[in-house]
């Protein structure tokens, strides 16, 4: 049975992540991290598909919570009240190209290893702002 604090875990995760999952080839290694990450921090044993199923469990949930508030279901559901807001968003889904290159910059600059970061990153941006960036990070 999941908590309410394992649930959110889950949800920060994978949303503050969301790059990575997408560009990661095989996603079982994305949940498998997941899964580590939380059952460290909880104690708990959870897989890594109990962690993907879990999440797309919440997805389906904050669909259906959609549809009834625009009036096109019937009912709505406790875990789709709970994390509705959260799911608004719709944070999972693949960022489009400009957005990856906004976020890989937010957080190159919000990061604690910045030069490690800002290396794996200068290859996606624009020819110019390779350059501010190494100044920047020098």
């Amino acid at each position: 049975m999941w908590e309410i604090e394992e649930i959110r875990f889950l949800i920060a995760e994978r949303k503050s992540r969301n790059i990575e999952y997408h560009q990661m080839l095989k996603k079982n290694q994305f949940w498998l991290s997941v899964a580590e990450c939380l059952n460290r921090r909880f104690n708990t044993f959870y897989t890594s598909n109990q962690c993907k199923g879990k999440f797309q469990q919440l997805v389906k949930e904050y669909n259906l919570m959609r549809l009834y508030r625009a009036g096109n279901e019937d009912q709505s559901t406790l875990l789709g009240q709970l994390f509705f807001k959260e799911f608004h968003s719709l944070f999972w889904l693949r960022p489009r190209k400009n957005d990856y290159k906004h976020e890989l910059i937010y957080r190159a600059i919000t990061t604690n290893d910045n030069h490690t970061f800002l290396n794996r990153i200068l290859n996606h941006l624009p020819n110019h702002l390779p350059l501010m960036m190494q100044a920047w990070a020098n």
